[in-house]
């Protein structure tokens, strides 16, 4: 259920936000929808065609750490544009604008079970790259926040799979 939720915010962002709104003002936004319908399929793939994401967000600190950035996603994240100046109306809200979809089905992709899935992670990761560019282009004090976080997930999920590996939980080193 989780997957279908993410999967449906992402194409909402894609359709309502990238399409509708975003490429009248960035000749690039129909390619970054392109990207979110694709992290869409891949979702609906992954989580529920092959059950491929069991989701324990209270299983270590790092997933933790993800249902964090989540519950950052949903409800620190709407506050920030009226911190740094932004009208009320451009809240960005988990579902609806990009910065908060990805951030989410980041956190959630760090509550996965055992081996993360780091080929759901490169078009939120991109998204992260292109955002914080754009939000520094502009001069924005936020534009750190995405690349930041981006950043952070993808850390975290190398140090896992690393320390799995180190436990011989995936990949056995030899007996001696």
């Amino acid at each position: 259920m989780v997957t279908v939720i993410l999967a449906a915010g992402w194409l909402w962002t894609a359709w309502a936000y990238l399409v509708e709104h975003y490429d009248t003002i960035n000749w690039a936004a129909r390619y970054f929808a392109i990207g979110f319908v694709t992290e869409a399929l891949l979702l609906i793939w992954a989580g529920v065609i092959r059950s491929r994401l069991s989701i324990q967000p209270y299983k270590d600190w790092i997933g933790r750490t993800g249902v964090g950035l989540f519950v950052f996603a949903l409800v620190v994240q709407p506050l920030i544009g009226s911190l740094v100046g932004r009208d009320w109306k451009q809240a960005e809200i988990f579902g609806i604008a990009p910065d908060p979809t990805v951030l989410a089905t980041l956190g959630i992709l760090l509550t996965v079970d055992e081996q993360p899935r780091l080929g759901l992670m490169v078009i939120p990761l991109i998204w992260c790259a292109l955002s914080g560019a754009t939000l520094w282009t502009m001069g924005s004090p936020d534009a750190w926040i995405m690349p930041v976080a981006g950043l952070g997930a993808l850390g975290l999920s190398v140090y896992r799979v690393l320390s799995a590996r180190g436990q011989g939980r995936i990949g056995k080193p030899e007996a001696r």
